[in-house]
Order: C-alpha cells, then sequence, then structure tokens
C-alpha cells in the first residue's frame, strides 16, 4: 500500500520544466533530395528537441539536458523544404543514460520497474518502461558488431571454455549459453538447451574445448577436454547422499589418488609436456583396472560408464597444444 501511495504521488506531482545545460544548433551543407549545396534558410522560428543524457565523473554521476534546434531550409534547386536530417535523427535519450540503463539491468539485475522509479528519484528524469525497453532493444542492435567481432576472436583462439544454465522467465524458460577463452567471453540466449547451433557457431573452431558431460557438445569436431571440477563435484555430492555405498567409496578414492598424483606434478611443472607425459601409463593402467569391474551399486556403475565413455577426454591436457597455449596465456 505504501509503495503505490508513493507511485500514485510521483504521478500526480508536476514536475517542474527542467533547465538546459547546453544549447546546440544543427544546421546543414545541402538538400537530403538532390545533394545540392544551393540551399537557404526559411524563416527564423527554431524548432527545438530536447536530449537526456548522464555524465560521469570522478566524483560521481550528473544529469545532462540538451537543447538542440534547428531551422528549415529551402533548396534552391528542387524547392525542397527540410528540416536537418541529424536534427530529425536526434534520440531523447543519449548514450551515457542508454549505457547506465544496460548496466543497471545486467551486471546489477535492476528491473524496467525499479529503473523507471531510479531515474525519476535520482535523476529527476521520467523515462517510461516502454522508453526503457526501447533502449534495451536500440543497445542490442547497436552492439552487434562487437558480438561478432568477440566471436571471431573466440573460433580463432585455442582453447574455448563452454557451459549453459536454464534461465527462468516470466512465462517459461531459456538457457543463457556462454563461450569463454583466456582473453574473451561471449554470452548468448537460447530458448533450449537443443546444441545444434554450435555446429554453424563454431564450425571454424580447431582448438580444444572445456566442458561438463553434456553430451550436445561430443558431436562438435574439435578436441575436447572434459570439466574434471564437474566430475570431481558430482563424485562428492553423491557420496554425501549415499554414505554407505563402499563401491562408490573405492571407486572415488582410486580416481582421487590418480588425481592427485597430476595434480601434484602440475604444482610443480605447471603444464609441461615433458613431466606430465609420466601419468599417461598411470591413467591407462586406471581404466584397465575398472574396465571388467562388475558393480551392483547403480551409482558405481554409473560413474564406471561415465569414465570409459570419456576415457580419451578426461586427460586432453597431458598433450603438447595444451600446454603451448597455457604457456602464451602466462
Amino acid at each position: 500500500m505504501v509503495r503505490r501511495a508513493c507511485l500514485i504521488q510521483r504521478k500526480r506531482k508536476k514536475r517542474p520544466k527542467l533547465p538546459a545545460n547546453r544549447e546546440v544548433e544543427i544546421t546543414s551543407d545541402s538538400c537530403p533530395s538532390c545533394k545540392g549545396s544551393r540551399i537557404i534558410r526559411v524563416g527564423k522560428k527554431k524548432h527545438v528537441k530536447l536530449a537526456y543524457d548522464l555524465k560521469f565523473t570522478a566524483g560521481g554521476i550528473r544529469r545532462q539536458v540538451i537543447r538542440y534546434t534547428a531551422l528549415r531550409y529551402r533548396c534552391e534547386d528542387c524547392h525542397l523544404e527540410f528540416l536537418p536530417d541529424r536534427y530529425k535523427r536526434r534520440d531523447k535519450h543519449l548514450h551515457g543514460l542508454k549505457s547506465w540503463t544496460v548496466y543497471q539491468q545486467i551486471v546489477h539485475r535492476v528491473s524496467i520497474r525499479q529503473l523507471e522509479a531510479m531515474f525519476e528519484d535520482c535523476f529527476g528524469l521520467t523515462v517510461s518502461r516502454w522508453e526503457l525497453m526501447d533502449i534495451k532493444a536500440v543497445m542490442g542492435e547497436r552492439y552487434r558488431k562487437t558480438c561478432n567481432h568477440i566471436l571471431a576472436r573466440l573460433v580463432k583462439s585455442g582453447l574455448l571454455h563452454i557451459d549453459e544454465t536454464h534461465s527462468n522467465l516470466k512465462k517459461d524458460k531459456g538457457y543463457a549459453w556462454v563461450v569463454a577463452s583466456l582473453a574473451d567471453v561471449l554470452y548468448m540466449y537460447r530458448p533450449n538447451r537443443e546444441a545444434v547451433f554450435l555446429h554453424e557457431l563454431l564450425r571454424e573452431f580447431k582448438g580444444v574445448m572445456v566442458s561438463d558431460f553434456y553430451s550436445g557438445y561430443d558431436s562438435l569436431p574439435c578436441e575436447h577436454q572434459k570439466c574434471l571440477i564437474h566430475l570431481i563435484r558430482d563424485f562428492n555430492n553423491d557420496l554425501k547422499s549415499n554414505p554407505y555405498d563402499e563401491e562408490l567409496k573405492a571407486l572415488a578414492a582410486e580416481f582421487g589418488k590418480l588425481l592427485r598424483s597430476i595434480v601434484s606434478t602440475i604444482d610443480k611443472y605447471w603444464l609441461n609436456k615433458y613431466n606430465l607425459h609420466k601419468h599417461k601409463a598411470e591413467v591407462h593402467r586406471f581404466f584397465r583396472a575398472i574396465e571388467p569391474n562388475v558393480y551392483h551399486s547403480d551409482l558405481a556403475e554409473g560413474y564406471q560408464r561415465r569414465l570409459l565413455k570419456n576415457e580419451g577426454r578426461l586427460f586432453t591436457f597431458f598433450g603438447s597444444r595444451w600446454g603451448a597455449m597455457e604457456q602464451q596465456s602466462r
């Protein structure tokens, strides 16, 4: 009730006209129709547009109100009367305000309704929710080229990390996908979890892809490294939920012993091919040891299948390509 009363009071309150910080006159040098330069000003009536912006300084953020003016012109060649195109294209909200709007929505997850109130309370500006939605769409289109440039750099890199997670919407749910290298990150929204679009998106990628165990990544034509952190997390969660499963405990203990040995070498020599090479025989013995085992525990049997299925993708970082890429990132 209090919030509703504040909103009603805010709407009823008539805000005084905001003073302009500066005035900019927009002129024209040629006719937009015939491109002729023989143009003259018509009349003395000024057309006026107000534009709103935010100015960022070391001490904070200040509101900017810019008053744009223009006179009508007439072309002496084709007799067309017109206003300067720059004046007609002049947007009500400028880039600083748009950038702050998108920053608040993406980084701080501020809703459209809250942003509407923040503009009113903090800057004395009336920006409707429909205008805020338009700003979001305009900025998305403006930075589409930037996204394409980031994607091009990702495809040319030798190492990619990729993951996806569901996102709850008002009436449905979608998926947010992230593709990252050591220098760039790209987020994408998709309505479902199908990974078919990645074939076209990453068709030129020839490096190593680090991912979880989602089968949608397996068909991509590149080297794969399955995320060991995901596997360790799954082991820990299932061990916590099933503390009396001795077969799962034994399998997790053997895999943990193998990983501790490899991590010890990495801590000492980093991802050096020469030093990691000695673990290849150890890894081979581990897989050959668990392969003939017959487990009565469903969980242990499931992990056995999972490990054997991804035998060639759990330790790709033993290879020289991975080591070379890591050395470049240091």
